[in-house]
């Protein structure tokens, strides 16, 4: 099979602890389809983890991550002040305001990756903001994205975490650790993806991503 063209990938990780664990990864080589599938479990995880953790929500400093806004972005949340929104809400909607002007913009080819990543990277602030206070094993709300040589050793550091993380009997595993370990170093040397390399990794990917599914189905979680 021959792949071809820049492959985008996406990895949404949630953890609460009542509630188990819910994972996701979200590849393709259309920017717009890979954009809009982010968007929708985003979106869909932040609801339910806004509604279990408000207090904690209603507990963060949000001030700081106003000084990230742009200058439209600014005007947006100064409006939303005005009418008396409260300042998670303000976030949260400057998060929605992003998200949805990189549908227009990648639609009309003038956008990239680079806004992608800053919607995300203001979400993961404010959801790591939202639950800073919490205590005794804090649920976690994070999105990492990014194009196939980066994403590659983030994808390797993860999978190794779950296999040394969650397994009992962990030195079973350390001859698999050592291989993603290596593959990790050679994805970091190198400055752009084979067809080989690309092909191997989505392979992975979907792999991980079915057992992932799997385990959710038997262990019942989010």
């Amino acid at each position: 099979m021959s792949y071809s063209g820049t492959y985008y990938f996406g990895h949404v990780f949630c953890e609460m602890p009542s509630r188990g664990r819910y994972e996701r990864l979200t590849y393709s080589h259309d920017l717009l389809r890979f954009h809009t599938d982010l968007v929708e479990r985003a979106k869909r995880l932040a609801r339910g983890f806004r509604d279990s953790f408000s207090e904690y929500f209603r507990l963060a400093g949000y001030p700081e991550l106003l000084g990230d806004l742009d200058r439209g972005e600014i005007s947006l949340a100064a409006e939303l002040a005005k009418n008396g929104r409260p300042e998670q809400d303000i976030i949260w909607q400057v998060i929605n305001h992003r998200m949805f002007r990189q549908v227009r913009d990648i639609a009309r080819g003038t956008a990239g990756m680079e806004g992608v990543e800053a919607w995300v990277s203001l979400f993961n602030r404010f959801m790591e903001c939202g639950v800073a206070r919490a205590t005794n094993a804090p649920p976690t709300l994070r999105i990492y994205c990014a194009e196939a040589e980066r994403f590659a050793p983030y994808f390797c550091d993860h999978v190794a975490w779950r296999l040394t993380g969650d397994r009992p009997c962990n030195p079973l595993f350390e001859d698999l650790r050592q291989a993603m370990d290596r593959l990790r170093q050679v994805s970091r040397r190198q400055t752009a993806f084979d067809q080989a390399s690309l092909g191997q990794l989505l392979q992975w990917v979907g792999r991980y991503g079915e057992a992932v599914r799997q385990e959710e189905e038997v262990q019942g979680g989010l």
